[in-house]
């Protein structure tokens, strides 16, 4: 929805209140530089006798402001017009229900109390786009996007209540966003914080300083504003705040510990490219941070065993790229005298030669390590107790030999469980329910894989599961499956979509599918398969096949070996809220091979006990292989939930020689 661009205005005042203050809440316009600053309360149906309020002051007010989120509703009773003595503090915000990102000229040409010039706004707008599409690669949705009348903002929605957790939260990620981004022309304001922020109140004139031919007032407005304001969840904001730092921060010497990108390895030719690089320098080092990136800088190439010669030449490299040629020489000598002498970094030193993930892992332990014995040195000499000193020593050998963060258990009072909202919200009505793992088992020619392409389609798209049961909303869903090959995944979901209301596969857009399987058990797969969670923001995975994921050996009867393979799968889902099922297979039997389905006929230990729910499919008559394409089968469902039935199922899928083949 692209809105007014005219002058001041009071409709678009009224469109710029009704974005900050919801039915039933109140919300507070500021005015400053007109005498005395002062506020207004005003209730969502007063939002038009307050816009006309606002245009008014705007005609002579340095600047007209609005508090950006919720403020508790029980300063409704306070007077309506109130003195600076007793504005909204942070303790009187009820809820944060907007990210505000701010940019705005840092050129060294603007003083405090000057107006943008076009050129120094322009900057603005340009850094301002290149961090909506940094984010909107980060997963973001759509923000609203307004003109500041000096520079520009960003605004996204957000929900979380006004507490230290989520001051935290936006005040770093700020700090990363300017640290990635801010440079000597244009920065990422790192105040706008504070939970009773105010932001301009779009519609009104920014009035700074005198109003001169290069420098002018301007008028602020709303630029757009999506037609539904996603919201930015904490997870995503945590995400970006890594992402930003990982590419704006080196690694330094100083034996810190940090994060690496959690990026799939570029494919070249099907083999993994090896030579991407994998850290990422700013492309111009902020003004006020020169002397740090250029410190850390120093230490990255000291820690591949550089010399002072070199390090001298990368330092003057980057000094004259990206710092403007700001630093003189001298200081750069200094820089590469000092850190010649110094011991390498092992994990940056791992980086750097593209190491695998479990080196880099095992390069940071011997940093630790090394750093740790270094400062028990340094405590002996400094007079400290011997038995201190060792068990400082003991404390941090014993927290490199776990990977495991001290257990949190969560409680809360019966009045508390009492009055949670635990209904079972249902996938598929009657047959699967949210977050909890699932198994599809079935023995042979049951079908159990065109069942498992059914399911994720119908999930993507909330047409009926088989055409019976209902799927109350559509979901993101996948499908992992190494066993039938790519050709035949293809071919069954386009004669299974053709069967379904939506016809064409591709019209399928929340449907995901991937050939690769992971390798259940292994250390690195939990971190990958949230990975792809989070990427595709899936709320289902479906995993085809079990024993191509399991690499047992003779434990497959042992209950125990079996269930350490599959907690890694309960762990991902309680972390991401991704419903996870894989698809197995039955023990053969010598009793009665079309009895119905039961959960004893699983095979293998511990998938009867991992499986909160299943989806049980057998054969009520035996396969004929001159009717191949027709099957007579059972299907049982049912769950921990308390869900259960029994249903027979036919399915006529023909055969490649009938006329147009399989259906």
């Amino acid at each position: 929805m692209i809105l007014s661009d005219h002058t001041p205005q009071v409709t678009e005042i009224t469109a710029t209140l009704s974005l900050f203050v919801g039915p039933g809440e109140i919300g507070e316009i500021r005015i400053i530089g007109s005498g005395a600053t002062f506020g207004i309360y005003f209730g969502r149906d007063d939002i038009d006798r307050a816009a006309v309020l606002a245009a008014n002051y705007s005609q002579t007010a340095k600047g007209v402001y609005v508090v950006m989120n919720r403020i508790d509703p029980a300063l409704r009773d306070r007077p309506k017009l109130i003195n600076s003595n007793v504005l909204p503090k942070d303790a009187d915000i009820f809820g944060r229900t907007k990210l505000l990102i701010d940019f705005d000229s840092s050129s060294s040409e603007r003083g405090p109390n000057d107006s943008a010039t076009d050129a120094e706004k322009n900057a603005a707008r340009h850094k301002m786009v290149e961090v909506e599409s940094w984010l909107d690669g980060q997963g973001w949705p759509a923000p609203i996007i307004a003109d500041s009348g000096n520079g520009w903002h960003l605004l996204f929605a957000i929900d979380l209540p006004n507490d230290d957790p989520s001051h935290r939260l936006i005040r770093d990620f700020l700090n990363a966003l300017s640290k990635r981004f801010s440079d000597n022309q244009v920065a990422v304001d790192i105040s706008v914080h504070n939970a009773s922020r105010i932001t301009k109140l779009y519609g009104t004139l920014a009035r700074k300083g005198e109003n001169r031919k290069d420098r002018p007032h301007r008028p602020s407005k709303l630029v757009s504003v999506p037609e539904d304001i996603g919201g930015v969840s904490p997870e995503l904001i945590a995400r970006a705040i890594k992402a930003a730092l990982i590419e704006s921060t080196p690694a330094t010497i100083d034996g810190s510990l940090f994060d690496r990108p959690q990026t799939d390895t570029p494919r070249v030719n099907g083999h993994a490219d090896t030579h991407t690089p994998k850290l990422i320098l700013p492309e111009t080092f902020p003004v006020g941070g020169r002397h740090d990136m250029l410190v850390r800088a120093a230490g990255a190439v000291r820690s591949i065993g550089m010399g002072e010669a070199e390090i001298l030449e990368t330092l003057r490299l980057l000094n004259r790229t990206r710092c403007g040629s700001d630093k003189p020489d001298d200081e750069l000598q200094k820089i590469a005298r000092d850190y010649a002498v110094k011991d390498c970094n092992l994990p940056m030193k791992a980086l750097i030669e593209c190491q695998s993930d479990e080196q880099v892992e095992s390069a940071q332990r011997q940093q630790t390590l090394k750093l740790t014995l270094s400062n028990a040195l340094k405590r002996l000499g400094d007079g400290r107790d011997l038995a201190e000193t060792l068990n400082y020593i003991s404390t941090t050998i014993g927290t490199l030999s776990t990977n495991s963060k001290p257990q949190e258990f969560k409680t809360m009072t019966s009045a508390e469980l009492d009055a949670a909202d635990l209904r079972t919200d249902y996938l598929v009505e009657d047959v699967l329910a949210r977050r909890q793992p699932f198994v599809i088992a079935a023995g042979k020619k049951t079908l159990k894989t065109n069942v498992a392409i059914a399911l994720n389609l119908s999930l993507a798209s909330s047409c009926p599961f088989l055409g019976t049961f209902f799927i109350p909303k559509v979901v993101r869903s996948a499908l992992m499956s190494g066993e039938s090959g790519d050709s035949t995944i293809q071919e069954t979901a386009r004669r299974i979509s053709r069967s379904m209301p939506w016809l064409n596969l591709k019209d399928y857009e929340n449907a995901i599918w991937s050939f690769d399987l992971p390798r259940l058990g292994q250390p690195q797969t939990k971190r990958d398969l949230t990975k792809l969670i989070g990427d595709h923001a899936l709320e289902v995975l479906i995993v085809d096949p079990a024993y191509l994921c399991l690499d047992l050996g003779d434990d497959a009867g042992n209950l125990f070996a079996v269930g350490k393979k599959l907690i890694g799968l309960t762990e991902i889902m309680s972390d991401t809220g991704c419903t996870i099922g894989i698809v197995h297979h039955n023990k053969k039997t010598t009793t009665d091979p079309f009895a119905t389905p039961e959960l004893e006929s699983i095979a293998w230990s511990g998938f009867q006990e991992w499986a909160r729910q299943w989806i049980h499919l057998g054969r009520r008559e035996a396969y004929n292989p001159e009717q191949a394409g027709s099957h007579k089968l059972w299907l049982s469902a049912g769950g921990s939930a308390g869900h259960s039935g029994l249903w027979a199922m036919d399915v006529e899928e023909g055969s490649h020689k009938d006329q147009g083949g399989r259906r």
